[in-house]
């Protein structure tokens, strides 16, 4: 018997609209919909009520906090990319049909057309016309019917002027001058999901003819996918031009910084858990809905799993204080522009990451004061009045001794040219000193030796700089450094954990399969096992009714787990297990009203009798 995830209506109770587009929709969530099952039960290992509720309150506004600035932040994603396409597109007047090929990985393309709709109004210049997999599964002469219907809006046909095929569009010679560079863009959604006999055979109606078209395919992750699915014909036809979301990485920056990455939210991040997630939406899918569920979903176990995690009462308790992040964004400043260190840490995130694990202290921060050493006068004079001013703009810095420093910095470059006078005759007295007479080839090798260290001695800049790369360093690594050891924070700081991965990546329903083949979960970890321990207790109560009661599938739980488990720890493990199979979409409860009782959304199908 195998398990077959095929769970209609499922909806996760942090109302986000879908989870994991890259499983091809094996669950499907519904938007729009808040659910509490076992809610605050998940925090069950809480010593009152009270503190319970507190803390499922805390979950909700952290989870709402990170909602609204992601996707705040997200607006702005596609602004640049559809501009260059769109630019691209209008550059071609009808020799070849500009093709625009966007690797756009796993994200929800409902939200890109619509930021192109928003950007590009239709009716004046451009129609648009989605070809889905669902518009697919339709016969190519309807969509060409459907087409056709663009056509005449693009090109406002009164109804006895309609168009009745492409052959009438293409051999149109009645289209004014104005409307000649009017264009009806074809969005291709997944094009790995449309059928390449489908895809093939539309392509080469449109590219046989000269029509007033333009091409916008979105590719998983394959560019050459377009290429390998049309003819050959159909591709001479097409002016390909490759598109990428270029400026993901510093956008994910930007989300992360405004929700955790600063001393207003009392949770941070530790460094696996933000490197995993910068990752999975850099190089994986871009899915802004995951991010968001990666995210929540991280801050729900940090409060499942740390009872005595609590949002401090002193604001300056916080594990990064508002010091760090001053810091932090003060050395992205004046970090150099050109630089090895500079490209690996090009983000705050990174940043920040490299900090947590003591890197930046090593090599590349050393990359950066070679940099340092490079500049001239007016640069080293910029990069300490930036330090000043981040000083004087937060007092709450305390920072006043080193203010002084770096205000005696800057005036002793005030005073250069006077200082570097003095030493220069200084500088001509010991040169005189040196014998010039000519003498034996390692007498001469000796004298240039000590004229290069004297010019050395007496340059006064390179002395300075030298001093003000050394403090920089000092300053830095004394403010910054202690920050590299989290061990001790873990009240504050949420957590990479194997369960919060298995989750993610949707791969609990393997947990759930070994629920119905009791032999494999031998080979399981012990917290392995709870989740399809659960489930099969869950599943043994359905069988005879479809309403079931949480307390009894937990009595029976309880019973499995033995006479000498605690009995509170094991409670709260089921509680938290429940809350897992309801976020991917197995269980909900019965109604708002009725948390005491849930039904089951998915049951094993047996495949095997096929």
């Amino acid at each position: 018997m195998r398990l077959s995830l095929s769970m209609p209506g499922a909806v996760p109770y942090i109302c986000l609209s879908s989870l994991m587009d890259r499983l091809m929709a094996a669950v499907t969530f519904r938007p729009g919909r808040k659910k509490h099952i076992s809610f605050e039960s998940v925090f069950g290992n809480c010593s009152s009520g009270g503190h319970k509720a507190e803390r499922s309150r805390e979950y909700l506004r952290i989870a709402s906090h990170i909602e609204s600035k992601t996707k705040e932040h997200f607006e702005h994603l596609y602004e640049n990319v559809i501009d260059d396409i769109f630019e691209y597109i209008s550059s071609f007047d009808g020799v070849l049909i500009p093709a625009a090929v966007l690797r756009c990985g796993y994200i929800d393309n409902s939200q890109l057309w619509r930021a192109i709709q928003d950007s590009r109004k239709p009716g004046k210049i451009y129609q648009f016309f989605v070809v889905s997999p669902a518009t697919a599964s339709r016969s190519v002469c309807e969509c060409v019917y459907d087409l056709l219907e663009k056509f005449n809006k693009l090109f406002r046909k009164p109804r006895e002027e309609w168009y009745e095929s492409l052959d009438a569009v293409a051999s149109d010679d009645s289209i004014p001058a104005e409307q000649a560079k009017n264009k009806v863009v074809l969005l291709f959604e997944k094009i790995e999901s449309i059928p390449a006999d489908f895809l093939c055979t539309f392509i080469a109606l449109l590219t046989s003819r000269k029509l007033p078209v333009a091409f916008v395919f979105c590719a998983t992750a394959d560019l050459n996918v377009v290429r390998i699915r049309c003819s050959r014909d159909s591709c001479a036809a097409m002016a390909f031009k490759k598109f990428n979301f270029g400026l993901s990485e510093k956008i994910l920056s930007d989300v992360l910084c405004d929700t955790f990455l600063n001393s207003d939210l009392w949770l941070e991040l530790d460094a696996q858990l933000l490197e995993t997630i910068c990752w999975r939406f850099t190089h994986l899918n871009f899915s802004v809905d995951e991010l968001v569920h990666s995210l929540s979903l991280a801050v729900l176990f940090h409060f499942s799993d740390k009872p005595d995690s609590c949002r401090p009462a002193d604001s300056d308790s916080t594990l990064f204080s508002q010091r760090y992040w001053t810091l932090i964004r003060l050395l992205h400043n004046i970090a150099p522009r050109s630089s090895a260190g500079r490209k690996e840490l090009a983000t705050l995130t990174q940043l920040h990451l490299s900090v947590q694990r003591g890197h930046l202290f090593e090599a590349d921060f050393g990359l950066w004061k070679t940099s340092w050493l490079g500049y001239d006068e007016d640069a080293v004079e910029s990069l300490l009045e930036k330090i000043v001013r981040a000083i004087q703009q937060n007092p709450a810095l305390a920072l006043g001794r080193e203010l002084k420093e770096c205000e005696g910095f800057l005036k002793d470059l005030e005073n250069l040219s006077k200082r570097q006078a003095q030493c220069e005759e200084e500088r001509k007295a010991a040169l005189a000193r040196i014998s010039n007479t000519r003498k034996d080839f390692h007498s001469m090798q000796k004298n240039m030796k000590e004229k290069r260290e004297l010019s050395q001695r007496f340059n006064v800049f390179q002395k300075d700089k030298k001093a003000i790369v050394s403090w920089l360093g000092e300053f830095f690594t004394a403010h910054l450094k202690p920050f590299s050891s989290v061990e001790g924070c873990d009240g504050f700081l949420v957590g990479y954990s194997r369960r919060w991965e298995n989750c993610i990546d949707l791969s609990s329903d393997k947990y759930i399969e070994l629920a119905l083949n009791p032999e494999d979960m031998e080979n399981l970890l012990e917290e392995e096992r709870h989740l399809p321990l659960v489930y099969r207790t869950i599943l043994n109560w359905a069988q005879s009714s479809k309403r079931i009661n949480v307390d009894k599938c937990l009595k029976d739980f309880l019973a499995w787990s033995g006479a000498d488990a605690d009995k509170s720890e094991q409670s709260a493990i089921f509680r938290r297990c429940l809350a897992e199979l309801e976020l991917i979409g197995v269980v909900k409860p019965m109604s708002d009203r009725n948390l005491s009782s849930i039904r089951i959304l998915h049951m094993p199908v047996d495949n095997t009798s096929n």
